[in-house]
C-alpha cells in the first residue's frame, strides 16, 4: 500500500518521503522513553512534553508490527512540517485500507498510515534463532 500511496502523489507531482515502516520493539520503546522516564511506582510519567513523540508502548504500536508507516510530502525534496495543506492533500491520497493519523479526533499524527483494522491482526512470527 505504501507504493501505491507515493504513486498517487507523485501522479499530481508531489514527492513523498518514508520517514519509517516496521519497527522493532527495542526501537518503540525507545522512542516511547523519548520525554518520559519511569517514576518510582515503575509508571512511565512525561517529564518534557516537547520530546515526546509517541504515545505507544510496542504492545500498542502498529508499526512493530509491519502495519504503520510514517511518510511526508517533500516538494522540492525538502519537508515542509508547516505546509498543513500539502500533509491533508498526502493523506486524501492514502489507498483504501489505510487510516491516516490527520484524521483522528483527539491527537493528529500528520505524517502517521496504518493498516486500518491493524489490532485485529495476528502477532508477527518470532524471527529465526540463528
Amino acid at each position: 500500500m505504501a507504493i501505491a500511496h507515493r504513486v498517487a502523489c507523485e501522479a499530481i507531482g508531489l514527492p513523498l518521503v518514508f520517514i519509517s515502516g516496521r519497527r522493532s520493539p527495542e526501537e518503540q520503546t525507545a522512542l516511547y522513553a523519548r520525554g518520559r522516564s519511569v517514576n518510582a511506582a515503575g509508571i512511565w510519567v512525561v517529564t518534557d512534553p516537547h520530546l515526546v513523540v509517541t504515545n505507544a508502548l510496542p504492545d500498542h504500536d502498529p508499526h512493530v508490527i509491519g502495519a504503520a508507516y510514517d511518510a511526508a510530502p517533500a516538494p522540492g525534496h525538502r519537508i515542509d512540517w508547516n505546509r498543513i495543506d500539502l500533509f491533508e492533500k498526502v493523506g486524501r491520497l492514502a489507498p483504501v485500507g489505510l487510516t491516516w493519523g490527520g484524521s483522528w479526533p483527539r491527537f493528529k499524527d500528520l505524517c502517521h498510515y496504518e493498516l486500518t483494522g491493524w489490532r485485529h491482526l495476528p502477532p508477527p512470527e518470532p524471527p529465526p534463532v540463528a
